[in-house]
């Protein structure tokens, strides 16, 4: 095989492999898990960088008690939090229960249903451990959709419903 035709079949293979995964539904359908666990990870750590690549500049949400915010609210509170003093805490864990995604074009829509279990505790600077309260077990259902943009995937909508107690 020649020089020009080895650099041939190597672009061609690239070509082919980096096309293949952009247009496999299950190559695109784990990026985009990917970037779900980052941005909970993002989320967690108030990790305000890691925020600002992930979220779209008009990213919006809707919360679970149908309250509207904003990329830029998003990230205050992210800010805010890293910069006060760390709290105690029991908690919260956090499952995944269920996890969908579905590709079209450059939109991926992310549906998860999560389990977070959580004590409450009594709030004391000093003294014996807190007091733990009841253990409590939420459901939300949350809709995530992101858009393929510049290269990568951003994220632009966000809603969450509370699943209700039965």
């Amino acid at each position: 095989m020649s020089y020009k035709n080895a650099i041939a079949a190597t672009v061609l293979m690239l070509s082919f492999i980096f096309g293949y995964g952009q247009n496999n539904p299950d190559v695109t359908s784990n990026a985009v898990r990917g970037i779900d666990q980052k941005l909970e990870a993002a989320l967690s750590s108030s990790d305000v960088a890691a925020l600002e690549q992930i979220l779209a500049p008009d990213y919006i949400e809707i919360d679970s008690q149908g309250d509207v915010r904003k990329r830029e609210q998003i990230l205050a509170f992210a800010r805010a939090r890293k910069a006060g003093p760390a709290a105690q805490t029991v908690g919260p864990e956090k499952t995944v229960n269920e996890h969908t995604v579905r590709v079209h074009g450059g939109t991926a829509i992310s549906v998860t249903l999560t389990s977070t279990k959580y004590e409450f505790m009594d709030y004391q600077t000093s003294g014996p451990p807190p007091a733990q309260g009841p253990e409590h077990i939420d459901q939300e259902r949350r809709m995530r959709v992101y858009h393929r943009t510049g290269g990568r995937w951003q994220l632009v909508a966000q809603q969450t419903t509370a699943v209700a107690k039965r």
